[in-house]
């Protein structure tokens, strides 16, 4: 039994000791580069394990990890990019989106998605007769007066 042991160490040991590693960068929280390594038995297979991962760029996602490795197979809401080399980030960061609804002639309508929730609406001092002005909506008063 314990030479056993022995030999499965020294096996194991020696799988360690080939490992290679390969040295990439991701984009991470707030879009700022963080490095990371990527191991195989080779270069081709070290290189084959580099991933980032990052949000998909949808309305109202609400994963929002970026960074080193790959996604979890069940996360659908997460997107897997392959590294093509070590200087290169293949995940961007983008600024999350919500969909969202306003007023508008006193009803509810979709604006779409947006990073930020702008609803516009005539003040109550308003005497003007523009009726984008009036009816309200999506976007704010200085894009619906333009």
């Amino acid at each position: 039994m314990k030479l056993f042991v022995v030999v499965a160490f020294v096996a194991f040991a020696s799988v360690l000791a080939n490992d290679v590693s390969f040295a990439y960068k991701c984009v991470t929280n707030g879009g700022t580069e963080k490095n990371c390594t990527a191991t195989g038995t080779d270069d081709a297979t070290a290189k084959g394990n580099a991933f980032c991962h990052s949000p998909v760029n949808k309305p109202d996602n609400g994963y929002s990890d970026y960074g080193c490795g790959a996604c979890s197979a069940t996360n659908t809401d997460c997107l897997n990019c392959t590294v093509t080399d070590a200087t290169t980030v293949c995940n961007n960061y983008h600024a999350p989106t919500f969909a969202f609804q306003c007023y508008e002639g006193g009803n509810k309508t979709d604006c779409g998605a947006a990073e930020a929730i702008a609803c516009f609406g005539p003040a109550k001092t308003y005497k003007g007769n523009d009726i984008t002005l009036t009816n309200g909506g999506c976007g704010t008063c200085a894009t619906a007066a333009a």
